[in-house]
């Protein structure tokens, strides 16, 4: 997966509350400041976690969650979330 560093720019501008029209370095220096990760780490954890995003819900309450989830078994289409929050 190749991610756009564009994209991975205007994100680091959002979860820093920053412009995107704020330069390259006073983005990566705010987001360094709050999460002590530079553009390259964050977009190597987004490259990491893009592909375990799901959206499901649970059959035992109807409820809907969003969140990372990873396979029950290798090549099973059945998963279970490590991390989720109710939507």
């Amino acid at each position: 997966m190749n991610i756009d560093e564009t994209d991975v720019l205007e994100l680091a501008a959002h979860i820093t509350g920053l412009s995107t029209k704020s330069s390259d370095s006073d983005i990566e220096d705010a987001l360094i400041d709050k999460l002590n990760v530079d553009l390259y780490g964050l977009s190597l954890t987004v490259e990491a976690l893009l592909p375990m995003i799901d959206i499901g819900s649970s059959e035992l309450t109807g409820k809907s969650y969003k969140g990372f989830s990873v396979p029950l078994q290798k090549n099973s289409d059945q998963k279970k979330f490590l991390i989720k929050t109710e939507i």
